[in-house]
């Protein structure tokens, strides 16, 4: 899986998202994860097997038009995405984990709605259907953090950060709420990267690395390779 940190406020929609790539509990390589769409204001982020996160891309790409026009096609391409990567796996393609459960973010600028962000998974999240779009809204700064659970927040509280405050340093929270989920969890690593849509454009920063080692993969075939890659955890 993937660290996803969303906030969004009237100036900016902001994504943080971790580097590492995970199978079997161990590093696999470094990647950026978010998924830049400036053209369109945007960014987006997956969470489940590599392969998902790669088609994920790659449907987002055949999607024309402004922001408002590509949130309205987020959920249909979650699906195609996750679609094709069930009937990879179907033909054969090893993807370890339950790939039966995805989810995506989209954070941008709309015409209409302003500075916005949508969750899309594939189950029902908290009475929204499967595939269906969740605006995450938030009287707090943050809109979104995953994974986050009642003993993380806690722990943050006691360490002085407060999760749902309604404005905050967003570098500095986001930053802290990472280094929590690392702590907590195998799934976070490589580096605490910050994504942040503005009316002038899209911008991306690395706010931390950390030093998890990468092994050297041996040459492969690409087939091999690719099919290597494709079961690694994002």
């Amino acid at each position: 899986m993937t660290s996803t940190i969303a906030y969004v406020t009237d100036d900016a929609a902001y994504l943080a998202t971790d580097g590492g790539m995970f199978a079997d509990g161990q590093t696999l390589a470094l990647k950026q994860k978010a998924i830049i769409l400036a053209h369109q204001d945007a960014v987006a982020a997956a969470r489940g097997p590599e392969m998902f996160a790669g088609l994920l891309a790659v449907v987002l790409g055949t999607v024309q038009g402004e922001f408002d026009d590509l949130a309205a096609a987020f959920p249909r391409a979650v699906q195609q995405a996750h679609t094709a990567m069930l009937a990879a796996i179907a033909a054969g393609t090893p993807v370890p984990g339950d790939s039966t459960m995805v989810d995506a973010l989209l954070i941008g600028l709309s015409e209409r709605e302003g500075f916005i962000a949508y969750a899309v998974a594939s189950y029902d999240d908290d009475g929204v259907p499967a595939f269906t779009a969740k605006p995450l809204r938030s009287n707090s700064a943050l809109a979104y953090a995953s994974p986050m659970d009642q003993a993380t927040i806690d722990r943050l509280e006691r360490a002085g950060t407060d999760v749902w405050a309604p404005t905050v340093n967003v570098e500095k929270h986001a930053l802290a709420l990472m280094r929590e989920q690392r702590a907590s969890t195998d799934i976070v690593g490589g580096f605490c990267q910050l994504t942040t849509v503005i009316r002038s454009g899209v911008f991306s920063s690395i706010l931390e690395r950390w030093p998890d080692p990468v092994p050297v993969v041996p040459r492969l075939p690409a087939p091999r390779a690719a099919m290597q890659f494709a079961g690694a955890q994002a």
